[in-house]
């Protein structure tokens, strides 16, 4: 399993939603009026619950989250609404990763393969296959960082990184559209990474890549999938729930098994339509102006001299196209 230690714990998904009736155990539309969630969540659920970062009740006593009543202060009232968790904006991996990408754009891949070897160490993996990479990073310039942006991925996972990391590296499009943004200057042409960094990277381009909305419920063969909002009415029994992984315990990668065997069992993978109100299959269509940031309305109210970016309305200017060139010297 190439899924990093680090993502594993950064994520709980939830244990399959309930239906109350066939028809909304087969509905594919996208709203959530006709859902609960197992395990006794009844209407209070999510898809995906984020434990990175987050201070367990398994593994401290006295957890920095809660309510904050004196009186009521159990975990179990009010779960994660509040945190006293310090925030970090960076750490140390982080800074390793954004050495890595630079040691490799300056042509030294053989340092920045250490520094991803450094960073998989921590999380449990070994120079007996090493540490989980491909032998031939420190040859390949495109391989190389190809690795540490997938290690970005993985090492940051739910960390605010990865839209960033899709804007500088151009990865919705490879960036040959920067023709189309309107009043884009003839040197808004990408000539480095053979003209296309999705090319180069050997990246699917994410335009055109159906935006998923993942979803478990509870497979037919349970109770036929169905439930209701009271705990009596809940097909999961507690005695059927499966056990959360415990990073602590040695044997992770039993644990990890166990999990995917309940899944398989209990659970069905089910591709809602559309989000929100919408429920058409939606796709990924990233605009090439996207890739430079334009100033908000209310901002550009504020500061009246500041010019738009080239592609974007200026509101200071009767709406007209910006005139801002973010890459000029």
């Amino acid at each position: 399993m190439m899924q990093k230690v680090s993502f594993c714990k950064a994520i709980s998904l939830s244990s399959g939603f309930i239906r109350k009736s066939v028809e909304d155990r087969d509905n594919p539309r996208a709203d959530s009026d006709v859902e609960f969630g197992a395990d006794n969540l009844l209407t209070s659920h999510s898809g995906v619950y984020v434990r990175k970062r987050s201070d367990d009740l398994d593994v401290n006593d006295t957890p920095l989250y809660g309510d904050f009543d004196a009186t009521n202060s159990d975990a179990n009232n009010n779960g994660f609404y509040y945190s006293a968790q310090p925030y970090m904006e960076i750490r140390y991996a982080e800074v390793l990763l954004n050495l890595a990408e630079a040691a490799c754009g300056a042509g030294d891949m053989a340092y920045a393969v250490q520094l991803l070897q450094q960073i998989r160490a921590r999380a449990g993996y070994t120079a007996d296959n090493n540490y989980g990479l491909d032998a031939n990073l420190s040859g390949d310039k495109a391989t190389c960082m190809s690795a540490i942006l997938y290690e970005r991925q993985i090492e940051l996972a739910y960390e605010g990184k990865r839209f960033d990391d899709l804007r500088s590296w151009l990865l919705y499009d490879g960036g040959t559209h920067f023709n189309e943004i309107d009043g884009a200057p003839a040197s808004w042409t990408l000539t480095g990474w053979g003209g296309n960094t999705c090319t180069w990277l050997g990246f699917a381009p994410l335009n055109g890549q159906r935006r998923e909305n993942m979803v478990f419920r509870v497979s037919d063969a349970h109770n036929d999938g169905l439930g209701g909002t009271t705990y009596g009415t809940d097909p999961f029994d507690p005695s059927e729930r499966c056990a959360a992984v415990d990073l602590r315990k040695a044997d992770l990668n039993s644990q990890l098994e166990t999990l995917k065997n309940w899944y398989d069992q209990y659970l069905v993978r089910k591709l809602k339509k559309g989000d929100g109100q919408n429920q058409q299959d939606l796709s990924i269509n990233f605009l090439p102006r996207y890739y430079f940031l334009g100033i908000p309305r209310d901002a550009q109210s504020n500061m009246k001299e500041v010019m738009q970016t080239i592609g974007w309305d200026d509101y200071n200017n009767g709406s007209a196209n910006g005139t801002f060139d973010p890459l000029a010297e």
